[in-house]
């Protein structure tokens, strides 16, 4: 595993240590404002449709779905990050299929999986993490 997935793998423990820690009503708002702040600037593909999501204190995952492929959502991103200030740092495609991109944009870093689903769908999460001034929370 490279460099740049180790703190994906560790973001999600992360998550949810934290998830189990807190009354459920104090946790799904406070996931929705995480999700915001961690992912403020990314955008999901047109026409997905939210699967879920997940937050602790620093980091936030919404998972989702859409009918296009895999393939069609990785250029769509790849164009997408360009045009949007991101820094395309990393991609790389798993053997049974699972792309993931990581990009920058400034100090705010974030990874997309993307994943086939059904016949000719794909399942993605974005995964980001809040940045407050120069550095990471």
């Amino acid at each position: 595993m490279s460099l740049p997935f180790r703190p994906a793998v560790l973001l999600l423990l992360a998550i949810g240590i934290v998830a189990g820690c807190e009354r459920p009503s104090e946790r799904v708002g406070h996931e929705r404002d995480m999700v915001g702040r961690a992912l403020r600037g990314a955008l999901a593909y047109p026409g997905s449709a939210v699967v879920g999501y997940g937050a602790g204190d620093e980091a936030a995952e919404l998972v989702l779905t859409t009918s296009a492929s895999p393939d069609t959502v990785t250029a769509w991103y790849r164009e997408t990050l360009r045009a949007g200030g991101w820094t395309l740092r990393h991609e790389s495609r798993a053997r049974d299929g699972m792309i993931t991109l990581y990009a920058e944009r400034e100090t705010r870093p974030l990874w997309i999986r993307l994943s086939p689903w059904g016949p000719e769908g794909t399942t993605y999460s974005l995964l980001g993490v809040e940045v407050r001034g120069d550095t990471i929370k």
